[in-house]
């Protein structure tokens, strides 16, 4: 199962690394997660923007652009936790994905599907 998240990473970080270098923000880092605490301070290591690459978007870019780096971040890690659990909703980073996408200037249309609360298989109707 490691091997198979490896590689799906790989394909990932491929992606992001061309995207990057299109958009002049330099290197894109892996924010490594070893011990379970990497894992759960997560969310703060990407809001404290630890390899520094959200600061390279607002500097290159935007501040516009900082911010759908970040939300981007969120719902990517969200969707990974998500897809690990076999669908099963791990966390949720609500307020996060609503923070940024708000400051984004993104329609809530497009991003309150990525919070709405899951149907569950189980509920009778």
């Amino acid at each position: 199962m490691q091997n198979q998240a490896k590689a799906r990473a790989e394909g990932h970080l491929a992606v992001a690394r061309q995207l990057a270098q299109q958009l002049g923000v330099g290197e894109v880092g892996v924010l490594g997660v070893l011990t379970f605490k990497d894992l759960y301070d997560l969310d703060l290591r990407i809001e404290n923007d630890e390899n520094g690459l959200a600061g390279r978007f607002e500097r290159q870019l935007s501040l516009h652009h900082r911010r759908l780096y970040v939300l981007g971040m969120h719902v990517g890690t969200e969707a990974a936790r998500v897809e690990i659990n076999g669908g099963a909703v791990a966390s949720s980073k609500q307020l996060l994905i609503r923070r940024h996408a708000t400051l984004a200037g993104i329609a809530p249309t497009l991003w309150e599907p990525f919070i709405a609360a899951p149907i569950s298989l189980y509920t009778s109707f």
